[in-house]
Order: structure tokens, then C-alpha cells, then sequence
């Protein structure tokens, strides 16, 4: 069996580092992603019971966390491979809520790509990502900093639409190659 962090969904499928990784159709100019209610209804009906209200996890008595915290200051910070809403969105379809398995999702794609938009965009560490892409062009589509080449915003290149971004970064991509 794939892995599901790899194989998460089952179209539209772009190289990222040499992997083949599937996005959801919900990753193209259908739908514009945005932290709306609807991920904070879904992070209220199915994340909260383990991750608290306040997105700051459930702390262990050994200093560690039995549910980590998926936002303030001791969450990942926006450098973590989680802060990419399609690393995030297809990490939650198989592995979220708890108990869930591979083979029986509960979320439907929509609100995997809800929930990790709304946790996304609560406060927490930053990291200095400056010196990470020499090569502008080279970023995924939903890296979420600047700069870019492609004259979409960081707003943009977080939530989506992708498919703009996409198609941009392959004419330009092209007209260097000339």
C-alpha cells in the first residue's frame, strides 16, 4: 500500500521534490481557499475534543503533549512541512480525526482543505525561510511566502486558487527556457 502522506487524493497530480503528489480537486480554480467558518466548524466538531478550544493542546504530566498543539507558541512553526495547505489538508484526510484509518476517511476533501486553511492562519513561531529558494520559481504552488516571479500574493500562494499560480509558473517557466 502507498503511503497516504504521498497518495493522499486521487487527481491533478503535480511533482513536488521529485515525489508524485496528488491534490484534491478542490486544489484547482473551483474553489477559492480561504480560513472561513466552515474550518472553524469543522476544527470545533472534530478537532477540539483533542487539540482543546484554543488549538493549544493537551499537555502530558512528562512535559510532553498526549494531543499536540496545532497553533501558538509551542505548535509547528511556519517553516514545518504541515504549514503547506496540501501537506496539511492531505495529512488530515487519512489520519484525522482520531481513530480514523486510510481505507475510511471521515472528512470529505472540502473540509480537509477548510480545517487546515483555519488552523493555518492562527498565530504561531515564525522561521526565517529568506535563503530557502534561490530559485523563485522552483517553490511549491502553496508556499506560503514570498517572493514569488509570478505576481500572486502570499494570500494567494496559501489558500488557493492553485491553478492560477500553476499555470503562471509554467509560462514563465517556459519563457526562461527560450
Amino acid at each position: 500500500m502507498k503511503s497516504p502522506f504521498y497518495n493522499t487524493f486521487k487527481i491533478n497530480k503535480i511533482k513536488i521534490r521529485e515525489k508524485q503528489v496528488s491534490k484534491p480537486e478542490i486544489a484547482t480554480n473551483k474553489l477559492k481557499l480561504i480560513p472561513t467558518r466552515k474550518g472553524k466548524a469543522v476544527y470545533e466538531q472534530k478537532c477540539a475534543s483533542c487539540h482543546g478550544n484554543d488549538g493549544l493542546g493537551v499537555a502530558a504530566t512528562d512535559g510532553t503533549y498526549t494531543y499536540p498543539p496545532l497553533w501558538g507558541p509551542d505548535s509547528y512553526n511556519s517553516g514545518a512541512g504541515l504549514f503547506r495547505l496540501s501537506r496539511f489538508a492531505g495529512y488530515v484526510k487519512y489520519n484525522m480525526p482520531f481513530g480514523v484509518t486510510y481505507q475510511s476517511p471521515q472528512l470529505s476533501d472540502e473540509e480537509c482543505w477548510d480545517v487546515a486553511a483555519y488552523v493555518n492562519s492562527q498565530p504561531r513561531p515564525s522561521k526565517d525561510l529568506s535563503g530557502d529558494w534561490p530559485n523563485l520559481l522552483g517553490k511549491p504552488v502553496d508556499h506560503p511566502f514570498g517572493p514569488y516571479e509570478d505576481g500572486f500574493t502570499e494570500a494567494q500562494h496559501k489558500f488557493g486558487p492553485f491553478g492560477p499560480v500553476r499555470d503562471k509558473i509554467k509560462e514563465l517557466k517556459q519563457a526562461k527556457a527560450k
